[in-house]
């Protein structure tokens, strides 16, 4: 029963303690949240909140403690030891009658050794030469930068795809609002209408074309509507914040620096992506170093020490006891010398050095691909800037258009024909100027990304 009140009394304790943790994390998180975000501070949340960076970094964390484990392998080894043996059948010694004090032609047999042995000690070893082990070493410290760079490029993930979405919400946001003032303004008509069906001025399928505008303006407006609201949830999710948490978007540009021509080493030395490329290379490099090093020999010393107890009774400690202590002590030298392994070592720097080949086809395939991606990321914000420009321009005429149509229309100068069209119209330049938008935000974000840049959002 007490053992039972002690293990409830522990599992309530560990129980309390993780609510704790995670409680507290919730409140840090909560501390952090703010109503309305710019694309830099959405961007900083997401970096803190993150599920896929948090993971990396706790990556990085396991890679070091494994750093720290490769490297216990160069540091003493000590271990503890003790036992106790109950020989309770000794072990029996035939002799000659004559040697043993019998008659000459008889044997004589005679027990050697104690019933009871124990012994206590400690073994200490500690690797003087192992080119394995130290090129190991080398090997996991490596792989720390290679799981920083993994970081670094999991972090500008998150940022291109947050941007995208954040340029993406607020450009649903400016096309619900379109959609809302056409509304407005087919209201104010639609009165207007009913006005001139009393009068005659007009027919009941004018009025009935109208309404049916109205109604498909609606029905945009809830289709905005629910995109704005998936899109809004998924940039939450990408920022680690709840779909519960309510919050709005700030208004927020790119600043773009002046494009080069001539790209260059520098250009392609600022890439994660060839970063992680290279530092593979450096891992594989030491991974043939490691199986070379498996031809050295390798050298350690060892100590040993014992102390020993024997007794034919079950009593060390007692004032009278029968038991005989001594000391046993060794120092060694060990060396171990390869010479033959079935050619293993050598067929495992064999595709040691066919993966470095792979390898290093990957890094110059994608030195091109980052040169190609450039200049097609230069071209697309170039294209995406002169198309925003003229749909711009586009949709300020149409809106002219449908406002002078609209008056002219009151006046009975124009027909309700004139105007319908002149509202599709107004209605498709305003769609076209929101998607040349988005392709423009997305085109600077992609640029960013093919000169690794895209901290600079963040920075």
């Amino acid at each position: 029963m007490l053992k039972k009140n002690i293990l409830l009394k522990m599992c309530l304790f560990l129980g309390v303690g993780a609510i704790t943790v995670m409680s507290s994390v919730a409140q840090v998180q909560e501390e952090n949240l703010q109503e309305e975000y710019t694309l830099k501070e959405a961007l900083e949340y997401a970096l803190k909140y993150n599920t896929q960076i948090q993971n990396a970094e706790l990556t990085e964390i396991e890679k070091d403690i494994y750093t720290k484990e490769v490297k216990s392998a160069v540091l003493p080894q000590i271990n503890g030891s003790a036992s106790y043996t109950d020989n309770y059948l000794l072990p029996v010694l035939i002799l000659p009658g004559a040697l043993a004090g019998g008659e000459p032609g008889t044997t004589q047999q005679i027990q050697v050794g104690t019933q009871h042995n124990v012994a206590a000690g400690v073994q200490l070893s500690q690797q003087v030469f192992n080119q394995s082990v130290f090129t190991g070493l080398k090997a996991a410290k490596a792989s720390e930068r290679y799981y920083q760079l993994n970081t670094e490029l999991t972090e500008e993930q998150v940022i291109e795809g947050i941007s995208q979405l954040y340029y993406q919400v607020l450009i649903t946001k400016q096309q619900k609002e379109f959609v809302e003032r056409n509304l407005e303004q087919t209201d104010k008509l639609l009165k207007v209408a009913e006005s001139q069906l009393e009068n005659g001025v007009i027919k009941k399928i004018d009025l009935s074309r109208i309404k049916v505008n109205r109604t498909n303006l609606e029905s945009q407006l809830q289709n905005l509507e629910n995109a704005y609201s998936k899109q809004l949830n998924l940039l939450k999710y990408n920022m680690g914040m709840s779909g519960e948490t309510e919050i709005t978007l700030a208004d927020a540009e790119i600043e773009i620096p002046a494009a080069q021509a001539d790209l260059g080493d520098d250009f392609l030395n600022d890439h994660t992506q060839l970063a992680l490329l290279d530092q593979q290379r450096e891992l594989t490099l030491l991974e043939q170093k490691s199986f070379k090093a498996g031809y050295f020999p390798t050298l350690s010393l060892s100590m040993n020490y014992q102390y020993q107890g024997v007794s034919n009774e079950l009593d060390f400690l007692g004032e009278n006891s029968p038991a005989t202590w001594y000391d046993v002590g060794s120092i060694g030298v060990n060396l171990s010398v390869p010479i033959f392994d079935g050619f293993k070592k050598s067929r495992q720097l064999q595709q040691s050095k066919i993966r470095m080949q792979r390898l290093e086809n990957s890094m110059s395939d994608t030195k091109e691909l980052l040169e190609v991606e450039y200049n097609n990321a230069l071209n697309d914000m170039i294209s995406s800037l002169k198309n925003l420009e003229a749909q711009q321009e586009n949709m300020k005429l149409a809106t002219e258009v449908y406002d002078v149509t609209q008056e002219t229309y009151q006046y009975g100068l124009a027909s309700l024909t004139d105007l319908l069209n002149a509202e599709t119209a107004l209605t498709q330049a305003q769609t076209e100027y929101a998607q040349a938008l988005l392709n423009n935000k997305v085109s600077e974000i992609n640029l960013l990304k093919s000169k690794g840049d895209l901290k600079t959002l963040v920075n």
